[in-house]
């Protein structure tokens, strides 16, 4: 049983280490690019191109590849404690670390899960932000990026900014005309906004 611990752990460790050196850990937040697919965010591939949602409750969180990865690491951490620290038997050591699988990956499924559905919430909120008026955080200025504060549902949001005008200055007001990709393109404030 010693060896099933520690290939599980060895195996889970390696593909989460794969997957966190190039980027592939979706839901969070700018990890990668976007628009790329990952069988791990909710998603697994199966035959002939085939794909099964991985967000349809219990079913899916066990299609995941992100609940496996986990689930291998705790198996294999938590089996490989018990079997070759403590004195613990292997049929308690193996329902423990099958216990600590499951548990594992399907918390980390929940968890990743969460903060996807939270990024796309602040990408809702972005296109909410069109016609309003906000405040800028650092001088925008054509042809470079600025930052501009805005209040929308009762949060404070930060965007990046662009503009076509020469500058507008840290602390002014402008208008949010426009957002592409998270990115704000603004113009001072009109009069008639006052």
């Amino acid at each position: 049983m010693g060896l099933l611990y520690l290939f599980a752990l060895i195996a889970g460790l390696g593909i989460l280490l794969v997957q966190v050196a190039f980027g592939k850990l979706h839901g969070i937040p700018g990890s990668d690019g976007g628009g790329s697919h990952d069988p791990g965010e909710g998603h697994d591939v199966g035959t002939a191109g085939s794909h099964i949602e991985g967000d349809e409750g219990v079913v899916g969180l066990f299609l995941s590849t992100r609940f496996w990865v986990f689930a291998a690491l705790a198996f294999g951490l938590s089996g490989a404690l018990l079997h070759y620290i403590t004195s613990v038997g292997p049929i308690l050591s193996f329902v423990v670390a099958a216990v600590s699988g499951i548990a594992s990956g399907s918390f980390a499924t929940i968890a990743f899960r969460m903060v996807r559905k939270t990024s796309v919430s602040s990408t809702a909120h972005a296109s909410q932000a069109v016609g309003r008026v906000g405040r800028t955080l650092a001088t925008c200025q054509k042809g470079s990026l600025g930052k501009v504060r805005v209040e929308l549902s009762g949060q404070v949001i930060d965007f990046l900014a662009t503009t076509d005008e020469a500058e507008i200055t840290r602390g002014e007001e402008v208008l949010i005309e426009d957002m592409h990709d998270g990115v704000a393109h603004v113009s001072r404030r009109p009069s008639e906004l006052a």
